[in-house]
């Protein structure tokens, strides 16, 4: 996950909006994921299958997996 490229993007995205406005942004995302996991379960629970709900559902673990990454290399530093 955290290569040399994705370490780059990380502090640039950290430089650009600062520490506290991307912890805020954890918060942010994790809320998105808790709400699209909701979304597809109660698709699944009336045997609705929406590919729609399971691509942003997908998005949404990526847009966490992008912003703790930014956590963890603010937390090495620390």
């Amino acid at each position: 996950m955290l290569n040399g490229e994705n370490i780059e993007l990380c502090w640039q995205v950290l430089s650009k909006y600062g520490v506290e406005n991307q912890r805020r942004k954890v918060i942010e995302e994790c809320a998105e994921l808790i709400d699209a996991i909701c979304h597809l379960k109660k698709a699944e629970d009336k045997k609705i299958y929406d590919i729609n709900l399971l691509n942003h559902f997908h998005d949404e673990i990526i847009d966490v997996l992008v912003v703790c990454q930014q956590m963890v290399l603010v937390e090495r530093i620390s």
